[in-house]
């Protein structure tokens, strides 16, 4: 067999899998989404580097991530890449609901149709939980962090158990693209191929394969892994050291084990902080069942399956963050947490996967809804955000006009803006809100509080000032409700008040 006819039969194995995987049922996954989304769809809000990118057209996603900064040329048909929302957005929707489908095709191979609807429930956290939405907020990152899941479950499709380690070449070569597409779309992924190795491994054990079989398994799939994150970090990180809010370097191994242990410990108050105690509870007994049922048909001793079983769930944990967790600055933000959407996904499809699964039904139910109401909560929010925004920019700028100013202003802003008064108020019940709603005008380490004011609204006349300047010596201009304007010659000092 020559190469052209071996790409040929893998291309063909690929087209054979993704029909085998499809069912009618499935479309249902589209509705879902259509509905979830649509409040941040009509919000039309530039999420922090949107603000940048829809008014210079810069492609620069930083990190090493040129597979992102190529694929937007493709996307936008130009190297000056404009808003084309929300296309980007329903393209990232698209490629999640069949990274989805395949992760169902992967966990649970064995699916009746009369129960496909259970299963369909269990996987919406992937793209759904609110960890992901931050990420679907983007106008133009959203196509290639959603990408980055679906390169990390795609390889999986072509494993072959109980054959040769020549006959899985197929497998080994996916998992090597996999892991370099991974890294060079979106690294906040990076847990999900290792996930993934841990549950097909226990998956493998209670079927009782052999162990040579489950080392080979486990083998090939860390040595894809491992060598395309050899080939990107010898070709497109080397050189390149990233420093601010996050930096590329490992921990140092005398500060390995404390420095692992603080950065699970902020990542997992935050989870706590952000999460409310019924969901939290409900991810808990979820573990529990898939626990109960992969005890229940394992080949093995009980026990031991148990013991295993609880000890992945465990090891799945922590790879929530991929390998986030080693870094000497790893990144906080909820966009890097979604990890934890997709085990929660991936362990509701073994807890669901038993036949009159009663209460894990339910659970995954309730849970799957609630992250519904909080998509369609936090989209609506956003268009609220905007609203309230535009409104006080509105009126600053009618300020502004009224200045005596000859030559161009010097301005400054002093605090922020805050949130929409009904936002105030919803964030008192929900922490979420206020961490996925972004502030757009005011005082911060971040350019975005700053560059929606100054790019897109005309100000020709008026500079950002960087430094704060001395309000003692300046006069009071104005005083109003919403803000103080201090002025000394071309120096404006605007005092926003968030109440």
């Amino acid at each position: 067999m020559n190469k052209f006819e071996q790409i040929k039969n893998s291309f063909d194995l690929l087209k054979k899998q993704m029909k085998e995987n499809f069912n009618i049922k499935y479309i249902s996954l589209i509705i879902i989404y259509i509905i979830a989304l649509f409040p941040l769809f009509r919000a039309n809000f530039f999420y922090e580097d949107d603000i940048a990118r829809g008014f210079s057209g810069y492609r620069d996603f930083g990190f090493g991530r040129v597979v992102s900064d190529k694929l937007s040329i493709l996307v936008h048909t130009s190297k000056y890449i404009s808003d084309i929302s929300p296309f980007t957005q329903i393209l990232a929707s698209v490629i999640l609901i069949i990274s989805s489908i395949i992760l169902i095709k992967i966990i649970n191979q064995n699916i009746k149709s009369k129960n496909v609807w259970k299963y369909i429930i269990a996987v919406i956290p992937v793209g759904l939980s609110p960890f992901f939405l931050s990420n679907l907020s983007y106008k133009f990152d959203s196509p290639y962090m959603a990408l980055s899941i679906f390169v990390s479950i795609v390889p999986f499709l072509f494993y072959k158990d109980n054959v040769k380690i020549k006959e899985n070449l197929l497998f080994l070569i996916s998992s090597i693209i996999s892991s370099l597409l991974m890294a060079t779309t979106y690294q906040a992924s990076s847990g999900i191929f290792l996930v993934l190795i841990v549950v097909l491994a226990v998956q493998f054990f209670i079927k009782d394969y052999s162990s040579k079989e489950i080392g080979k398994f486990i083998l090939l799939s860390l040595m894809g892994y491992i060598i395309g994150l050899l080939i990107y970090k010898l070709l497109f990180i080397k050189t390149v050291k990233f420093d601010g809010y996050v930096n590329n370097e490992f921990l140092e191994f005398k500060d390995l084990l404390p420095g692992i242990i603080n950065n699970y410990k902020k990542y997992y108050e935050k989870f706590i902080k952000l999460f409310n105690v019924k969901w939290i509870i409900s991810i808990i007994v979820l573990n529990i069942l898939a626990i109960i049922n992969l005890t229940i048909k394992s080949k093995r001793n009980k026990i031991v399956t148990a013991v295993l079983s609880f000890l992945s769930m465990i090891i799945i944990a922590l790879l929530s963050f991929g390998i986030y967790p080693v870094l000497k600055v790893p990144i906080f933000h909820v966009r890097a947490m979604y990890g934890i959407g997709i085990n929660i996904a991936i362990i509701s499809l073994l807890a669901v996967d038993i036949e009159k699964s009663y209460l894990s039904n339910i659970i995954v139910v309730f849970l799957t809804y609630s992250f519904l109401v909080i998509a369609m909560m936090y989209g609506n929010a956003l268009y609220e955000q905007n609203r309230y925004t535009n409104y006080k920019i509105t009126l600053i700028a009618q300020e502004l006009n009224e200045l005596n100013v000859d030559e161009k202003i010097d301005l400054y802003f002093d605090g922020n803006i805050g949130f929409s008064p009904n936002l105030k108020n919803l964030r008192k019940k929900n922490s979420l809100i206020e961490e996925l709603v972004p502030v757009l005008l005011g005082e911060s380490k971040y350019i975005w509080r700053r560059a929606y004011f100054f790019n897109y609204f005309g100000f020709n006349n008026i500079n950002a000032l960087s430094v704060k300047p001395d309000k003692s010596k300046m006069q009071l201009y104005k005083h109003k409700r919403y803000y103080d304007i201090y002025k000394k010659d071309n120096v404006v000092l605007i005092e926003l008040k968030d109440d």
